[in-house]
């Protein structure tokens, strides 16, 4: 795997997380561009760490940051619906 010598494991839940955040990228990029796709990709890391450092209730939640990329991608269909 290219991403082993950056990510540090090759673990399935680690590789896993790592491809839903890149799917969950492209599609706020709207599947169409590569600089709108890597700029979801760093909107989804922003709001990852704004989220562990803000999110002080969530501080005993192991993984909670990780459930960001969800959240965007569950907020970004709902309005996608709606906009139809």
């Amino acid at each position: 795997m290219v991403g082993a010598p950056i990510i540090g494991t090759l673990q399935e839940g680690t590789f896993t997380l790592l491809m839903f955040i890149a799917a969950a990228a492209v599609v706020i990029g709207g599947l169409r561009s590569i600089p709108l796709a890597f700029a979801g990709g760093l909107a989804i890391g922003l709001a990852e760490n704004l989220v562990r450092r803000s999110a002080t209730f969530a501080k005993y939640i192991h993984g909670f940051n990780h459930s960001v990329p969800f959240v965007l991608l569950l907020v970004w269909f709902l309005l996608g619906f709606l906009a139809l």
